[in-house]
């Protein structure tokens, strides 16, 4: 009976993504549709379900006191972000409610060959930096690296610094390369 949002993000190398939040004549609460379409045009995900709940935060108005820069270089794409469940499914689970996935671009692409191992992908392996002054309050680097499209379930974040930037405000990065991480706790 009418479309409260709607977004198509693009996949490349010629993938998109698709999401539709609804309200059909017969539901009591919203729907989401949502449509994944391989680079040739055919469906590869379909699926209409309720809409999942934001999980509670007291942060949700929050304004950032800390001034934070983007901590890549060259072409990244948001692929998961945002405060609404249809764009970010992080939204879902209270400790990733403002997690963020990025990955990187290359000539609109974001894996050369079929991205079928870690280093066919243009994000693995790039330089992270700090997107603002503080101290290394966790350090972890002893996670292997999951397979792209098999992430080890047992430790989600994989390898991650953590960072305090002195004002109660942390910034989390996650989902490292073995043996990239360079700091420890208590660095600055």
């Amino acid at each position: 009976t009418r479309v409260i949002h709607q977004s198509a993000v693009p996949l490349p190398p010629a993938a998109m993504s698709y999401h539709r939040i609804v309200m059909y004549q017969d539901a009591d609460y919203p729907m989401v549709v949502s449509f994944t379409f391989s680079g040739s045009g055919t469906i590869e995900e379909f699926h209409i379900k309720e809409e999942p709940k934001p999980a509670d935060s007291k942060y949700v108005n929050y304004r950032d006191k800390t001034k934070l820069e983007f901590p890549l270089h060259g072409a990244w794409m948001i692929y998961q972000g945002g405060r609404m469940v249809s764009q970010n499914d992080h939204a879902t689970t209270k400790n990733e409610r403002f997690a963020y996935e990025m990955v990187m671009l290359d000539t609109g692409q974001l894996f050369k060959h079929g991205g079928t191992t870690n280093e066919e992908w243009f994000a693995y392996g790039q330089p992270v930096l700090a997107d603002a002054n503080g101290t290394v309050v966790t350090a972890l680097d002893d996670c292997p690296d999951s397979s792209p499209y098999h992430p080890n379930t047992e430790v989600k974040r994989g390898n991650l610094v953590v960072i305090g930037h002195g004002n109660g405000e942390f910034s989390v990065y996650s989902h490292l390369k073995h043996g990239s991480v360079t700091v420890k706790t208590g660095d600055q």
